[in-house]
């Protein structure tokens, strides 16, 4: 099964149903990790049908529409590959949290001569709205202040990482609350902090109003949002066991 069994499913499963959960590793390392709003991953896509499933809905099917293509990471692991002839886009029928939330990919982007959106509004606008994504050499992630698509735009917090010269993916999060700010983290490493910046979402943050990955040119392992800020000490333990868990899955190269 695609989803992730807690521990506690496990443990409170009837001994005598006809259909056993079985856990796995995977389970076992993030399954109890809250929050999950959205989850995807290039192991559970059907291209045929044109739907790739979120994880994170454990107690109902979900399916989100899904256009690209396939590829691989280094050391054979499958991904998504997104090029101009294979353009992609996931648009997840979920809500954002707009007080705390956070965001986190596993990529392995190229250059290209356009903007690459990890995250961002279905609509232009000028409040603050989900809004993140790479320059277009793919080095630096960068949050904007708004929904809109002009260059020049207003930038919340910024970091320059390199990502297309690595051997392997890069393990990006990116974390926000109105208590703790903004945070990027590359690996496990916290690499950028503009702890004064609490202002929440203000739009586009409704189920069906934002989409993932539009874009994007390159191999995407995974990507996650959670209505948590995983930077907050009180999820330090659910932020390690995700990084240890990716980091390893995906043979994430390290800053």
């Amino acid at each position: 099964m695609p989803y992730f069994y807690k521990k506690s499913a496990v443990q409170q499963e009837n001994p005598n149903a006809a259909r056993r959960i079985v856990q796995t590793p995977e389970d076992i390392a993030i399954g109890d990790v809250p929050g999950k709003v959205v989850w995807f991953d290039a192991e559970n896509i059907d291209q045929d049908a044109g739907v790739i499933q979120n994880r994170a809905r454990t107690n109902r099917f979900m399916e989100m529409p899904f256009v690209g293509a396939m590829g691989a990471l280094p050391f054979g692991i499958t991904a998504i590959s997104a090029s101009d002839l294979d353009p992609l886009a996931i648009r997840p029928e979920e809500a954002i949290n707009p007080n705390e939330w956070s965001v986190m990919f596993v990529i392995k982007p190229v250059f290209d001569e356009v903007r690459q959106v990890l995250m961002n509004s279905r609509t232009t606008t000028d409040d603050i709205a989900p809004h993140i994504g790479l320059s277009s050499t793919g080095n630096t992630i960068y949050v904007y202040g708004t929904g809109g698509y002009d260059l020049g735009q207003p930038q919340r917090i910024s970091y320059t990482g390199n990502f297309p010269d690595r051997a392997g993916p890069s393990l990006i999060t990116v974390t926000f609350s109105t208590k703790e700010g903004l945070h990027i983290y590359d690996g496990r490493t916290l690499v950028a902090t503009a702890a004064a910046d609490k202002d929440p979402l203000e739009a586009s943050f409704g189920a069906g109003q934002w989409e993932m990955m539009r874009f994007v040119r390159g191999l995407i392992g995974m990507g996650a949002v959670f209505s948590i800020d995983l930077h907050r000490v009180a999820y330090k333990d659910d932020f390690k066991a995700l990084q240890d868990w990716l980091i390893d899955k995906y043979k994430v190269t390290l800053p």
